[in-house]
């Protein structure tokens, strides 16, 4: 607390003297530079302070985190879910909780096979055997609500990825819900500067959505249409920007089946490399793709970590990157007022315009 309370008064030594050197413009040049020489060395003081702050709240920060990440994977489903949201804000968090909490957005908990083969039975109506010629029982992924497993439809013989909710999740999410909710509010009644009851507030109404998977399905089909139809970039007849193709047969709220999409994460350097693809094409395709959703279409995809932004070479031309978005469980509309405002706000923002 002392060097936190000694940094504030530096810092406020370091606001005079700036507020010093450009108040007074009639101010003699002598005096203008001192005045920068001690805000200089204040900053440098600030700097300092703030590293030892670091080294003594570092090693806390890493003990908490670990045990915030085992308690989510320990009680899973809406938890994981929690977690991952928390390791995305890196604005607001210390690096060592999103450091730390980023581990679940590719490595979250796995149900068993027997598991898996249940809700699917359950769902469909037979055991994957029956309905896939071929079906992994190692899944290829795991997050917070579902897994994914490698199959081969038995009518066409393409390759399918077959996602597959958590066994139980439906039952125990409402408990979780509240569960969350509780604790976040004991919290923010406990430490008023850190309110994050906003977090239970936006997974209580979105998390049955995200359990449907019929809806995603329609989700993903509505993101696929909108990229074919006014696309970003179309070469060959073939979007710059793809979605898996929903496969409705062997689809149900619990098991959604779709083509099988190949890539790397769009954050794999190495990838990259190996692809031969350029940095700035890809952040460029990126960036186009969420503009168009959330300038012109108005529908949004909520969930655009790694995971779920895949990046390989365009069909048409190796050399050009193609995305592909996976997990369209959870959207967000927005209006056509909003819409505008918002363009008119970066527009203000970017060309130094009064709105």
């Amino acid at each position: 607390m002392a060097l936190a309370s000694h940094a504030f008064k530096v810092e406020h030594e370091w606001q005079k003297a700036l507020e010093s050197c450009s108040t007074n413009s009639d101010m003699a040049e002598a005096a203008a530079s001192d005045a920068r020489k001690k805000a200089s060395e204040a900053m440098e003081r600030v700097a300092l302070l703030k590293q030892r702050l670091e080294a003594v709240w570092s090693p806390v920060h890493e003990r908490n985190a670990m045990r915030l990440l085992r308690l989510c994977r320990a009680n899973a489903g809406v938890y994981v879910k929690l977690g991952q949201h928390l390791s995305q804000l890196d604005y607001i968090l210390p690096r060592e909780y999103t450091r730390t909490l980023s581990a679940m957005l590719a490595d979250a908990p796995q149900s068993s096979f027997e598991d898996v083969v249940a809700t699917i039975q359950e769902e469909l109506g037979a055991h994957p055997d029956v309905l896939f010629t071929e079906f992994e029982p190692k899944p290829i992924a795991s997050a917070s609500l579902a897994q994914v497993h490698l199959a081969r439809d038995r009518t066409t013989g393409s390759k399918l990825a077959i996602k597959v909710q958590h066994r139980g999740l439906q039952e125990t999410s409402r408990g979780d819900i509240d569960a969350v909710t509780l604790i976040t509010h004991v919290a923010a009644w406990l430490f008023p500067e850190s309110d994050f009851t906003w977090l239970a507030d936006e997974i209580a109404p979105n998390l049955p959505r995200e359990l449907d998977f019929e809806q995603e399905g329609r989700n993903c089909e509505r993101c696929g249409r909108s990229f074919r139809r006014h696309g970003v970039g179309l070469l060959g007849g073939i979007p710059d920007i793809v979605v898996p193709e929903i496969c409705w047969a062997k689809t149900s709220k619990r098991v959604l089946s779709m083509s099988f999409e190949p890539g790397a994460p769009i954050t794999d350097l190495a990838a990259l490399e190996e692809y031969k693809l350029s940095r700035g094409a890809v952040a460029s395709l990126l960036s186009k793709c969420f503009c168009k959703q959330v300038y012109l279409d108005g529908f949004v995809h909520c969930d655009p970590h790694p995971a779920n932004v895949l990046v390989r070479p365009h069909p048409s031309d190796p050399r050009r990157p193609q995305l592909v978005l996976l997990d369209h469980g959870l959207y967000k509309e927005l209006d056509p007022e909003f819409r505008l405002r918002y363009s008119r706000l970066w527009k203000g923002m970017i060309f130094g315009e009064v709105l």
